[in-house]
């Protein structure tokens, strides 16, 4: 299995027969194949991800459903997911990728407690959705409707406008250890441009697989998160090495870098 896979496979819950054939798309926490899926239909599998270890909110996760249209009519699709902005901070908050089946859905969206950047009062989510190899985003955002409820949100997606509500964003990948052993669930991860913030989440487990994915503001969310320059990255509030670019490529060319804390 490529690096970066274990991301994917943990926070999305996707998996297909040919690991060959899958691409790495921080952007949505999903791992996608480029061929035929009809061909894999009877080895793939999509479990859902479990609670972070050790780490309590998993009681604050709100329950959304409701009617999706694409180009204004309903529609199936293999893949829909969530991504939340707090205070200017997009994050990837789904529990697991979920189905759009008669232009239907239903997702459960993480809370800050539980990972860092996701729902909390005044955050704002979002749901995208995957179609003739694009991700689309939503036209809409919802308010954080309070922790624990379940709530309607209605959505429609256009593959004229795949952007929807959503701004470019630069989305960072890999594995986090300490003297070479992976650090626990909870573990928080900040991208900087200078001394400003642009990114923020925690590390999560499910099953086997563990690894962080920061999904970087531009400079259309945060002024100060320009576009070229240096993202250099704090695990639980102390700098560690590795740098990238902020290109704002969003997920299908986002940088894979492995952190290791001293």
């Amino acid at each position: 299995m490529r690096r970066g896979a274990f991301v994917v496979l943990a926070w999305a819950g996707v998996a297909t027969a040919s690991v060959a054939a899958v691409t790495y798309v921080a952007t949505a926490g999903v791992t996608i194949s480029h061929e035929d899926h009809e061909d894999h239909d009877d080895h793939a599998t999509t479990p859902q991800p479990t609670a972070v270890a050790g780490v309590p909110g998993s009681d604050r996760r709100v329950a959304i459903s409701g009617a999706v249209t694409l180009d204004g009519a309903p529609f199936d699709a293999e893949f829909l997911g969530v991504r939340v902005v707090n205070d200017g901070l997009p994050a990837i908050c789904q529990l697991g990728i979920v189905p759009v089946e008669a232009g239907r859905y239903q997702a459960v969206v993480l809370a800050e407690e539980e990972v860092r950047g996701c729902g909390a009062d005044g955050a704002e989510l979002l749901v995208w959705t995957y179609v003739d190899e694009t991700f689309v985003y939503s036209a809409e955002k919802l308010k954080w409707p309070g922790d624990g409820k379940s709530v309607t949100f209605d959505a429609t997606f256009s593959t004229g406008s795949p952007e929807g509500a959503t701004f470019p964003t630069t989305e960072v990948h890999g594995q986090l250890t300490k003297n070479g052993a992976p650090l626990p669930g909870g573990t928080v991860i900040e991208a900087y441009a200078g001394d400003v913030r642009c990114g923020i989440s925690s590390l999560r487990y499910s099953g086997d697989f563990e690894g962080y994915a920061v999904v970087v503001a531009g400079p259309a969310s945060l002024p100060d998160c320009r576009e070229g320059s240096v993202l250099s990255f704090r695990v639980d509030g102390e700098p560690v090495e590795g740098t990238v670019t902020h290109n704002l490529a969003r997920g299908q060319d986002g940088h894979e870098l492995d952190l290791v804390v001293p």
